[in-house]
């Protein structure tokens, strides 16, 4: 007659089997994980940026036709190019108060106009000041991201 108990052995032989399987699956884990992060680190990764950009950088409108304001006076590093926010919500620096007669020249518009993924001084807007402070005007150029309900602004210039 069998034995209905099972032998020790046995017991031993499947909780063995079990743990060199969980170890296993913890080791190939930690593997997965460490190539991961090493391909990584030396690329961003694009949705991973935009999502650090919508946590860090924006907040949700309380204008209707708006889906989202910059926080103002904040910055970031994405992509590996500071982004810094002024006091209006736009990139750049603080605002310099507009002298008599002076013309202020903002750029609105999508991640062109933000200048994502590009140094500060390398912008589109950033290089239009240069160019007009090297020929005497003097213009404030300032450049954000507003996305309109339907379309989106790429020039504004007001007094």
């Amino acid at each position: 007659m069998s034995d209905p108990k099972p032998r020790p052995s046995r017991v031993l032989s499947v909780v063995f089997s079990l743990v060199l399987v969980l170890v296993s699956l913890v080791i190939g884990a930690a593997a997965a994980e460490m190539a991961l992060r090493l391909k990584n680190s030396s690329m961003n990764t694009y949705d991973i940026e935009m999502w650090r950009y919508a946590k860090e950088l924006k907040v949700k409108s309380d204008d209707p036709k708006l889906d989202f304001d910059h926080v103002k006076s904040k910055s970031a590093v994405l992509q590996k190019v500071a982004i810094r926010l002024n006091e209006w919500g736009l990139r750049g620096a603080a605002v310099e108060p507009l002298p008599a007669n002076g013309r202020r020249i903002l750029f609105l518009g999508g991640s062109i106009a933000l200048g994502w993924g590009v140094p500060e001084e390398k912008t589109v807007e950033a290089r239009l000041e240069d160019g007009l402070r090297t020929r005497g005007v003097g213009a404030g150029v300032e450049r954000g991201r507003r996305q309109l309900q339907r379309g989106s602004v790429r020039l504004a210039v007001h007094a």
